[in-house]
């Protein structure tokens, strides 16, 4: 499994749009090798919010796919002319980190 981490720092005046956007539906969902995204959010500093939004890929293969695809491209000019193209992600905080899954450890606790 590949799992690329999207660390997201917003005002929070637009943290709900940046979250609502990520949730939409999108091509993503329908590449082969996705398989989920989940949204995290840190509310504790006072002027801004910290979203993580963490996708799981089959592999690294899939996500380059994804990447270099015409419905990756198609994905990000269908939010022009919606609600969300009034965010600016060059004035957005962004990093990503791209990790192949070591392990995963499951303890039962009684």
């Amino acid at each position: 499994m590949y799992i690329v981490y999207r660390d997201i720092k917003a005002e929070k005046d637009v943290s709900n749009l940046v979250i609502d956007m990520f949730s939409e539906p999108s091509l993503m969902e329908s590449a082969n090798g996705f398989i989920r995204t989940e949204i995290l959010l840190d509310k504790s500093d006072r002027y801004f919010d910290k979203i993580k939004v963490v996708s799981y890929w089959e592999n690294k293969e899939s996500l380059k796919k994804w990447q270099t695809s015409k419905a990756h491209l198609e994905m990000h000019k269908s939010f022009r002319n919606t609600k969300y193209s009034s965010l600016d992600f060059t004035s957005i905080e962004q990093t990503f980190e791209e990790y192949e899954l070591f392990k995963v450890i499951n303890y039962i606790h009684p």
